[in-house]
């Protein structure tokens, strides 16, 4: 048995970028740590890791939408997603395109398109609301 089928708690401190460029990386960790949280970076293929035994509060996907080798994670989220009712993990997609195709595969577990170039100014304002909407929902 599986034992990642467990209940998974979140950690809203956590915000997980899934990237393989390591220059956005950690452009979008600076920027995730000035809003004072702690960032963890990864190539898509080994990011699930990062996920157990406590899953990041938000992801940050980078071009998850077009990029290969974000099939597991992608599956991975989705799971979580339907497991919390659609509420857990935040997921934020960065793009080359300011909206994702409402009927693309992954439209379902996305919060939030930010549009690339990533700026301090793009990404602080969203991670904010995010972070005051899961302490919301959360009850802290």
């Amino acid at each position: 048995m599986d034992s990642r089928k467990e209940a998974v708690t979140f950690d809203l401190q956590r915000v997980l970028i899934v990237s393989a460029s390591p220059i956005n990386s950690v452009v979008v960790s600076r920027i995730v740590t000035l809003c004072g949280l702690k960032a963890t970076k990864n190539l898509p293929d080994v990011a699930i890791g990062s996920m157990w035994p406590q899953c990041p509060g938000t992801i940050i996907l980078d071009d998850a939408h077009k990029a290969k080798g974000f099939d597991e994670i992608l599956t991975h989220l989705t799971s979580l997603r339907t497991a919390s009712e659609g509420q857990q993990p935040m997921v934020i997609l960065l793009s080359t395109e300011t909206r994702l195709d409402e009927n693309a595969p992954i439209a379902g577990i996305i919060d939030e398109v930010i549009a690339k170039p990533i700026t301090t100014e793009g990404l602080l304002p969203i991670l904010d609301r995010l972070s005051k909407r899961q302490a919301s929902d959360s009850g802290q």
